[in-house]
């Protein structure tokens, strides 16, 4: 049985999706929702629009196809929710794994007959090298400060700029708070100039994309992390599963996937538009609470070494897969 990783980059993805289609297996999908992948593997092939008119007619029939033909024009209306492309891999493939709940019911809402098995993703716990202080002082940061931290792709939908917003009213009750944004920005998403408006240069840091190791660095230095996200595509993220597994205090949106993780292992804000009144309100609770940091670190600790232990995930993969060549057996 063939396993395929499928995401939602044609960079890395690409030759996976057309070796899935070729010799069909299990497909996990770390996003549910594939629409951005098809419509930039259509753009790859020699005929675009035919290819992505033929792409999205398989998996949504002919509003898809009508749907992908104005993809073309100035005025293009994207609707990636409704036209999400899952339905065309739950098609070929022998059985679907994703890593929520949310996910799974995304998926059978249009291929109701697929077989979709949910395992989180294998996440070990963090080896902490050394202490958060040296750490702090490895990422450039004074010993007594206190990280806020998100990891990953910056985007509007994660809302950093909302944070940065209340950064201001934080500093003057916490003022060695600092604030960093572990990851490569969006083109288009200026936070920079966001920041420079608000003179937070001193204390609000964009590494742009770092390496492993200033990433693991980052990690061991955060005090709290922060992803939340609205709207959502389905999607689970690496990067919370990588901040719980240090053993760090998470903030994250109530909504979705997310909504499925424990309440004592991360504190839950209501999905807004506009969430700087509740991100004030938490942050002012939370970074003077030790008490509630530290429930919270051991409940995500917790968390991710019931679920999202690797070996956890290796057995649940096994087993799904005995069960779907079990199913193959008696067909045959």
């Amino acid at each position: 049985m063939c396993v395929y990783q499928m995401g939602n980059n044609v960079h890395y993805h690409e030759q996976i999706y057309t070796t899935l289609v070729r010799f069909p297996g299990v497909a996990v999908l770390h996003d549910p929702n594939l629409h951005g992948f098809h419509v930039d593997h259509a753009r790859r092939q020699q005929s675009p629009r035919s290819a992505l008119v033929r792409e999205f007619s398989l998996s949504h029939g002919y509003p898809g196809a009508r749907y992908a033909r104005q993809l073309f024009s100035p005025e293009a209306i994207v609707d990636g929710n409704r036209f999400s492309h899952s339905a065309r891999l739950a098609q070929i493939s022998t059985g679907i794994i994703v890593h929520s709940q949310h996910a799974q019911r995304l998926i059978l809402a249009n291929s109701p007959r697929a077989l979709v098995r949910v395992v989180q993703q294998p996440v070990p716990l963090t080896e902490r090298r050394h202490d958060k202080l040296l750490a702090k002082e490895l990422v450039g940061l004074p010993p007594d400060s206190f990280l806020l931290a998100s990891f990953g792709f910056a985007s509007p939908n994660k809302h950093i700029h909302n944070v940065i917003e209340v950064i201001p009213q934080l500093r003057s009750v916490f003022p060695n708070l600092h604030y960093a944004v572990v990851g490569q920005t969006i083109a288009g998403y200026d936070l920079d100039t966001h920041i420079k408006k608000l003179g937070l240069q001193d204390c609000v840091h964009l590494t742009s994309y770092v390496d492993e190791s200033l990433y693991m660095q980052y990690l061991l230095a955060t005090d709290i992390g922060i992803n939340i996200r609205y709207p959502t595509t389905g999607e689970t993220s690496a990067a919370l599963l990588r901040m719980m597994a240090s053993g760090i205090p998470c903030i994250v949106s109530d909504v979705d996937a997310f909504s499925e993780l424990p309440d004592d292992a991360v504190v839950k804000l209501a999905p807004n538009e506009s969430p700087e009144e509740q991100l004030r309100q938490t942050f002012e609770m939370l970074i003077p609470d030790q008490h509630r940091q530290a429930l919270l670190s051991q409940s995500a600790l917790e968390y991710i070494s019931t679920y999202a232990d690797p070996a956890k995930t290796a057995s649940d993969y096994a087993a799904f897969v005995d069960k779907l060549l079990s199913f193959k057996r008696i067909l045959d």
